[in-house]
């Protein structure tokens, strides 16, 4: 289900739930003595004790469901950066989503991610995430010794995050160039410094961290930029700076300058110092494939050449490696969610890293003296203590701090309506300012309007409501929370329903397996198929010098003892061979007519399968079908009551099968996705509107455990409304 992301997401923002903004509330808790007394006391005490202390400084023992809320108003009041650490790294992407909900200022709330690969993988981190890491690292970076500037930058990160050994503040300051319109600046010294920089080469650049290069012009996408810049020289002087946009590729306006920032933590142009210790590694006991690859990493990057997966090597590029503790300018304020927690993620991931390095040197994938690629709790817990952390939850204290007191959790009703919509008067008959946040708003508006409550759903929040008020919000918020000193009660479809509904995260994008990782699994013996040659047995790997040039070669043996010698750069030629069943496959003869043979064959057998897929598309083109109706108001409530956030895809999906639902023509679509993706909800919803137009709906599942777990699913979604469900 691939979106096209520039008509897709107008949909997604379009959905409910998007862009409700909450930031009309935060004056009631900036007013109040309690905050305003909390502010002064913590600035006091940062002042008397510099940046130094016990873990944590204090403990605000605010529940979690009101934590975001606090720092979207400590945003506003404190003069400087704010950083936010949780134990998970899913806490800090949805602490970060929370805080813009409540902001005035979301553009300057940022996350700072954690990449997908565990300490000691040889995964290429996720491009996304590394330019987002550089982001924040770099917004740091630009306040050192100017911490006022940074007032109302948010910034969360997780333990995992921040347990990666990174560039240090000195290694980005150098790699950043600030360019002026007219500055003497050779094309080709530019060309060279983008590439120290981290940025790769690319045809045309439509996102971070790429450069391309044509004639005098060089575009180039800097990860700190929004869009990304045209330089334009006339010999060695820069003549013009144009923003452009990476969809259109046209200019978009002049600018006088532009400082760029680097566009990866692992910088080429620290690899020639590191050389000495990346040598010192012992190869010796890695497998073949390894060895290979390891040694060709290792002399491109001590030659100061980009290698892909060179984050892998990040403890060796820097002779004292950074975090995001050390961009931290003086002013800043650190807030960690419960020390328990994040002792417990990072003791947790310590322990995993520990048992892959083990595995892997194990299995000869790693050498047995690669340096450690994490600081351990016992040093980021220093970290903490010398920067003077503050804790939102709680500590060793046994009292409830006075600004924790003011807030407390909202009552939950777990879907008994009658009792909600009750309470729902009573607390407007007292005095408090309720503020209902659903994506069941109209239905609560309807039930609401029975009780002789008219309220209709909103989107946004600008101003703060009046006492004995209700407002209704069309929208998406994690928990709800009582402050008490403002009369401030807001509740959640968790409260009102019994279920949250959780934000989902952007799946990463795959990224290229490296050649040898298609053969890396093999064993001699093992019968393989090269794409033009057939099918042959393999050898295992060997090594060949051609033309005075050493390298390695996969071998395979063909038929009457014929050898073919593959180079590794052309490994995905060759893959496992797969049979009907366990008989052993006929082996080609290298120069026979047989494999070419089966191939012609094979391809005609296609030829004619689409020939028929032709003709019944054809068919089914002109053979009427039913038209369904539009969706009615069920189904946008059945829909309300999923409890997660739909994925762009999903949307999309959706959006095409109702299309193709509400045509007089039958459909003929495919959901392509993977496990856990949402295909089963897009049917659901289809099935509904079937069912809504009085048509019976047939589910076709592959085993009686798959059919059973979604006869619970549809059992449990449709419970609420006159559906007969059966297996």
């Amino acid at each position: 289900m691939a979106a096209r992301p520039s008509r897709w997401k107008a949909l997604q923002r379009a959905s409910k739930g998007k862009g409700m903004k909450f930031e009309g509330l935060i004056p009631l808790l900036r007013d109040e003595p309690t905050y305003r007394e909390f502010l002064a006391r913590t600035q006091e005490s940062l002042a008397q004790s510099g940046r130094g202390g016990g873990f944590p400084l204090a403990s605000l023992q605010v529940i979690e469901a009101a934590r975001p809320y606090l720092i979207a108003a400590l945003q506003r009041d404190w003069p400087g950066p704010i950083v936010v650490i949780t134990g998970r790294p899913e806490q800090a992407y949805h602490l970060a989503d929370e805080v813009r909900t409540w902001s005035d200022a979301p553009g300057r709330v940022l996350h700072f991610p954690a990449p997908d690969a565990l300490f000691y993988d040889r995964s290429p981190w996720d491009a996304e995430t590394l330019h987002a890491r550089i982001n924040a690292l770099f917004a740091l970076l630009t306040l050192q010794g100017e911490a006022q500037k940074g007032q109302g930058m948010v910034i969360t990160a997780s333990m995992w995050a921040l347990m990666i050994k990174t560039a240090p503040p000195l290694a980005l300051r150098r790699a950043a160039r600030t360019v002026h319109k007219g500055d003497p600046l050779s094309l080709y010294r530019f060309l060279e410094a983008c590439v120290r920089a981290g940025y790769e080469p690319a045809s045309v650049v439509e996102t971070p961290g790429t450069f391309s290069h044509r004639g005098s012009i060089v575009d180039i996408y800097p990860p700190n930029l929004p869009e990304p810049l045209r330089v334009d020289f006339f010999g060695d002087e820069i003549d013009s700076i144009r923003t452009f946009s990476p969809a259109t590729q046209r200019s978009i306006e002049t600018v006088a300058e532009a400082t760029l920032a680097p566009a990866s933590e692992a910088l080429p142009e620290w690899g020639p110092q590191a050389a000495e210790a990346l040598r010192a590694l012992d190869i010796t006991r890695c497998n073949a494939a390894t060895r290979q690859r390891l040694a060709e990493e290792i002399e491109r990057i001590a030659a100061g050449h980009y290698t892909p997966g060179m984050t892998f090597y990040l403890p060796y590029l820097y002779p004292r490696p950074g975090t995001l503790l050390d961009y931290l300018p003086a002013g800043t304020l650190l807030l960690v969610d419960d020390p328990v927690a994040l002792e417990t993620a990072a003791l947790n991931l310590e322990h995993q890293a520990q048992n892959l390095r083990a595995e892997m040197i194990q299995d000869g994938d790693l050498p047995a003296n690669f340096a450690v690629p994490y600081f351990t709790w016992e040093q980021l817990k220093e970290r903490f203590a010398a920067d003077a952390a503050i804790s939102l939850g709680f500590g060793a204290e046994e009292e409830r701090s006075p600004l924790g007191r003011t807030f407390m959790a909202a009552p939950r009703y777990a879907g008994q309506l009658r009792e909600a919509l009750s309470d729902l008067t009573e607390l407007c008959e007292d005095g408090q300012r309720v503020v209902l946040v659903t994506r069941q708003a109209e239905r609560l508006s309807d039930l609401l309007r029975e009780q002789r409550v008219h309220v209709s759903p909103v989107q946004d929040l600008p101003a703060a409501p009046p006492f004995g008020s209700l407002t209704l919000v069309d929208g998406i918020l994690a928990e709800g929370w009582v402050h008490l000193p403002s009369r401030l009660v807001i509740l959640t479809d968790a409260e009102i329903f019994g279920w949250m509904r959780q934000r989902r995260r952007t799946p990463p994008s795959r990224t290229r397996a490296a050649p040898e990782s298609l053969f890396a699994d093999l064993k001699p013996g093992d019968y393989v198929v090269h794409v033009e040659y057939g099918i042959g047995r393999y050898h295992g790997m060997v090594r060949k010098a051609i033309a005075g040039l050493e390298r390695e070669y996969i071998e395979i043996e063909y038929a009457n003892g014929d050898r073919l010698f593959v180079p590794i750069h052309q490994a995905d030629r060759v893959s496992r061979y797969i049979g009907a069943d366990d008989r052993e496959p006929y082996m080609h003869r290298l120069g026979g007519t047989e494999w070419a043979t089966a191939r012609e064959k094979a391809q005609r057998a296609v030829r004619d399968i689409a020939r028929e897929l032709l003709e019944l598309y054809a068919l089914r083109e002109i053979t009427p079908g039913h038209a369904f109706s539009p969706d009615t108001e069920w189904q946008r409530e059945m829909e309300a009551s999923f409890p997660y956030e739909e994925t762009e895809d999903q949307l999309r999906a959706l959006a095409e099968i109702k299309a193709d639902m509400e045509k007089p023509n039958p459909m003929d679509r495919l959901v392509c996705g993977d496990v856990g993706y949402g295909k089963t909800e897009v049917a659901l919803r289809a099935a509904f509107k079937a069912v809504m137009d009085g048509k019976q709906v047939a589910v076709l599942v592959p085993t009686t455990v798959l059919a059973q777990q979604h006869f619970h699913t549809f059992r449990r979604r449709l419970r609420a409304f006159p559906i007969v469900v059966e297996m």
